[in-house]
């Protein structure tokens, strides 16, 4: 071998050992690579299992019911029906004696306090209180001489200097005068009303055992901000035994009607 082929020999030698380092760093790299990749799919499927766990085990634990906070009513009074607002701040109550009452549940006191229609006083007793669809928070009251009200709760929410502030009203869907259900005067025993959009219905059972349907259209005057009410009350059945329950549906197109005997009517 002379000296040129050595020399060519030697050169060829240096740049497959170049190569091979070259090709040998990548290969640990893609490994490297390989690995962390490995890992990380395992972690997440880790993850998955875990969340599915976090969100199905309490499925299978007993339900607990703790008690948060409580504070006085006045004692003169009973009440009918409540409910909370959705950021569970502000509790909304009727009260037997006409009374709707918005109280703070941390402060557990009265925020507001306002009788049926911004009366002073309710003249007649309420024999009937009924809570419409959550999402509408409507409520329907049943007096003794045959008149209902339709309501709201209402809560305003603003934010002066970033805090949440809840403004409690009421509001009159049907507008604050009664409305006439049973023209006999008789007392509303059971009732149940919705109201969506412009229309609403509310279902009652009088004292003399009469099942009404009162069919309510609310719109705008167009020469002021007065609401236009009109109604029509349609007697449906004579009920035999008394009534234990009264449904009225949100679509206002299906009725459910229980008897005292466990027997179950549906109106459509």
């Amino acid at each position: 071998m002379n000296v040129v082929e050595f020399k060519k020999k030697s050169n060829s030698e240096k740049g497959h050992s170049s190569r091979n380092k070259s090709r040998l760093l990548k290969d640990a790299l893609f490994g490297a690579f390989m690995g962390v990749g490995g890992v990380s799919v395992i972690g997440a499927i880790l993850l998955i299992f875990f969340y599915l766990g976090y969100v199905v085990i309490p499925l299978f634990a007993p339900a607990k019911v703790e008690f948060s906070t409580g504070f006085n009513i006045d004692p003169n009074t009973k009440i009918l029906a409540s409910s909370i607002d959705e950021y569970s701040e502000v509790i909304f109550s009727v009260h037997t004696d006409g009374s709707l009452v918005f109280s703070s549940v941390s402060g557990k006191n009265s925020l507001l306090k306002e009788f049926v229609a911004g009366k002073k006083t309710l003249e007649n007793k309420i024999t009937a209180v009924s809570s419409g669809d959550p999402e509408s928070r409507v409520m329907v009251i049943g007096t003794e001489n045959g008149e209902a009200y339709l309501l709201k709760p209402n809560y305003e929410i603003s934010y002066p200097k970033d805090v949440r502030k809840i403004t409690p009203s009421i509001v009159y869907p049907a507008g604050k005068l009664p409305l006439k259900i049973d023209k006999s005067n008789q007392p509303i025993l059971k009732i149940s009303g919705q109201f969506t959009d412009e229309n609403g219905a509310i279902a009652s059972v009088t004292s003399d055992n009469r099942l009404l349907v009162t069919y309510i259209s609310a719109s705008s005057s167009f020469l002021s901000d007065e609401l236009d009410i009109s109604y029509e009350t349609v007697e449906v059945a004579n009920i035999i035994n008394p009534v234990s329950s009264l449904e009225l549906d949100v679509n206002q197109r299906t009725l459910v009607l229980v008897t005292s005997d466990g027997v179950m009517s549906m109106y459509d």
